[in-house]
């Protein structure tokens, strides 16, 4: 059915389409149709201002029906569907085809998928689950009556029957048998064996590799950790009163956790205090150190990334200085305001990229620039090509780019003014009164789309009254 629509729509676009002649041109009705090409490899047609999309280029296809959907196919196969993003989306991308619907209804098959080894899966979360597993074969299950997962939770295997009354997990050699999960569990593998009595008391014991013990959970607990060299990291508490861990490389301690500890990184030379966390620590160290008086100010290095606040959560400015990349960013209370820089060194390339909730948006990448208004959602979600494509388009009354050699484009209230300009080529439209077009020694003028107009071109001249032509010279000079 969805293709079905989406071909009838499409059908309806190219059916409006200007001719090939026409396309090289821009032609418009503002807010029912804005018709834009190159005669070749672009071409673009708007219906409704940004309701109503149809756009190829190259070999990439687009149709988008705001904000209810957007579709885009390409030569190689792959394709991507968004309904009312992001209630439902789908994804081809030639070998793996993914359907969700508000992350609760997923169907995924192909080559790979998001879970490495499932050839096809399908969930209806939490109840229903089906997959074929490239190991294991097909598996299914009905929660909570039962049925077994392949690959999911972290676990190679899950089995459960009248959950919570009986479930069994396995990773690796290890298996976790549950009776009335989580109060009852036996724990078993070739060299592990442990038990618990939620939340009484648990442990389990792997000899010369790992011992663990808890009791009235999550209060008290002890845990000892064995490196193949045989040494050992130790830490235990009795939550929120102490916590400690102790290793080789590292000794922490903590009184109230997590508000008052100690640290001593050994491995990395630095040490830490926290008097309370998060609002005073300091850092002392070769490649960590600074100071946090939270909410007052903070200035703190981590090895490679730089991190300041002044009066949080006003001013944030965050830098990353390494040898793929440089990048700093400064916000103003969270998402309010985003100036974001970055650069490759190996290439020189720069990216920069300025938010402004809700007022403006400015990109600047690979010498194009691009600036934007209105901008609702971008601060909060600024790397979400969906919200870009689907929604962003409904109120962006106002865009312009442009490039480093002098092309520019602009619009204004879709296009009910625009401009563009191109080598030596200048055309510009303020709808319906005048629109203006100069390429070369070709000029046209025209009041009213075409009602009243001039043209020049060369040593000839034209004047149009009513859309009649008037040659103002000897020279043939008609359409």
């Amino acid at each position: 059915m969805t293709r079905l629509v989406l071909g009838a729509i499409v059908s309806l676009c190219l059916g409006l389409a200007p001719s090939t002649s026409l396309a090289q041109s821009v032609q418009t009705l503002w807010p029912l149709v804005d018709s834009r090409g190159d005669g070749s490899d672009f071409y673009s047609l708007h219906l409704l201002g940004p309701l109503l999309k149809y756009q190829r280029q190259n070999e990439r296809r687009e149709f988008a029906l705001r904000p209810l959907f957007y579709y885009s196919a390409t030569a190689d196969g792959s394709s991507e569907l968004d309904i009312l993003y992001p209630v439902a989306v789908h994804r081809d991308d030639g070998t793996t085809q993914s359907t969700r619907v508000l992350q609760l209804l997923n169907l995924e098959q192909g080559e790979a998928t998001e879970y490495g080894l499932h050839k096809r899966s399908f969930y209806l979360f939490p109840f229903l689950f089906y997959g074929e597993h490239a190991e294991h074969g097909r598996y299914a299950a009905l929660f909570p009556l039962g049925g077994s997962l392949h690959g999911w939770f972290g676990r190679d295997r899950i089995r459960f029957t009248l959950f919570p009354f009986y479930s069994r997990t396995e990773k690796g050699e290890r298996r976790v048998e549950n009776v009335f999960w989580p109060f009852f569990a036996r724990i078993s593998g070739p060299q592990e064996s442990g038990f618990k009595v939620w939340p009484l008391y648990g442990q389990t014991e792997q000899p010369e590799r790992e011992k663990r013990t808890f009791f009235l959970w999550p209060l008290g607990f002890t845990e000892t950790r064995w490196s193949p060299s045989g040494a050992a990291e130790r830490q235990g508490g009795f939550l929120p009163f102490f916590y400690w861990r102790e290793s080789v490389d590292e000794s922490y301690r903590s009184l109230l956790w997590p508000f008052f500890n100690f640290k001593e990184d050994r491995r990395r030379d630095y040490r830490e205090w926290n008097f309370p966390w998060p609002l005073v620590r300091t850092l002392r160290g070769e490649t960590r150190f600074g100071n946090r008086f939270l909410p007052l100010y903070a200035d703190e290095t981590l090895e490679q990334v730089r991190r300041r606040w002044y009066l949080w959560p006003v001013v944030n400015i965050d830098s990353l200085q390494s040898d793929l990349v440089e990048r700093s960013e400064t916000r103003l209370l969270y998402f309010l305001y985003r100036d974001l820089a970055e650069r490759v060194p190996d290439t020189g390339a720069q990216r920069r990229r300025i938010l402004c909730w809700p007022l403006f948006g400015l990109q600047q990448e690979n010498g194009l620039s691009h600036l934007h208004a209105l901008a609702l959602l971008e601060p909060l979600l600024p790397d979400n090509e969906n919200i870009v494509r689907l929604w962003a388009p409904l109120w962006r009354v106002y865009q312009q780019k442009w490039d480093r050699q002098g092309t520019s484009i602009g619009s204004l209230l879709w296009n009910l003014v625009w401009w563009e300009r191109r080598d030596d080529a200048l055309a510009w439209e303020v709808f319906p009164l005048v629109d203006y077009r100069r390429c070369g020694d070709r000029l046209d003028l025209r009041f009213l789309k075409g009602l009243f107009g001039y043209r020049a071109d060369g040593g000839a001249r034209q004047l149009r009254l009513f859309f009649l032509p008037w040659t103002m010279t000897g020279t043939d000079c008609t359409d």
